[in-house]
């Protein structure tokens, strides 16, 4: 139960910070903990676990003279890639809003999009490798879809059927490539309105219960 703008939070907020090898997109490292506690707390703990003769290439809100390592102008352009991680496990594969109502659960879940999102990025090296595609320009939302309908045909197939679907599968994924827009700009705006309902800021059982008294 943590303060907001809006009061406390019914729900457990949980904070994160990844490292992902710009190369490959894989994820190398993570670590999470509650709301209270600082992506700088967070990201210093991820510092343990690198190897000697890394380059960390961080957000511009980890600037500081502590944190500095040397400045490399086209490396730290590459870093925006991590945005569009960030999309893949919150929008993708719904991390954006967790169901738990404990620590535990909302690390489970969380833990569970992780490896989904290592699998899928593991499906996509194995296809760009075998049909010789760029590993940047192959779709992670097409990945998403073509792995989960292979998945449902692979659980019925014959054996035999097994390697065939696979290379299908990996010549789907290696054929869905991103178109190249360098200059694409788009606002973090919706287009279309949301519904304008007030926020509950009670459980709903104290909400029913307050409105049948008032009824």
């Amino acid at each position: 139960m943590l303060g907001s703008r809006q009061g406390r939070s019914r729900f457990p907020i949980s904070r994160s910070v990844f490292a992902v090898a710009l190369n490959t997109l894989a994820i190398i490292g993570h670590k999470a903990g509650s709301y209270k506690s600082s992506e700088n707390s967070l990201f210093g703990e991820l510092m343990e676990e690198l190897s000697h003769g890394d380059i960390i290439v961080g957000d511009r809100r980890f600037a500081g003279a502590k944190l500095y390592i040397e400045e490399i102008r086209l490396l730290y352009r590459k870093r925006w890639k991590m945005e569009r991680l960030i999309e893949e496990i919150k929008i993708w594969l719904g991390a954006d809003v967790l169901r738990s109502k404990t620590v535990e659960g909302i690390y489970k879940e969380l833990y569970a999009r992780l490896i989904a999102f290592s699998l899928i990025h593991w499906l996509i090296l194995k296809a760009s490798e075998r049909h010789q595609k760029d590993v940047q320009r192959i779709s992670f939302s097409a990945a998403v879809r073509l792995m989960a309908t292979y998945s449902m045909k692979m659980s019925v197939a014959p054996f035999w059927m097994l390697p065939l679907l696979y290379e299908e599968l990996l010549e789907k994924v290696a054929s869905s490539i991103v178109p190249y827009r360098p200059e694409r700009i788009e606002p973090r705006l919706k287009k279309r309105d949301q519904k304008h309902y007030g926020l509950l800021k009670i459980s709903r059982a104290e909400w029913r219960a307050v409105n049948c008294l008032a009824a």
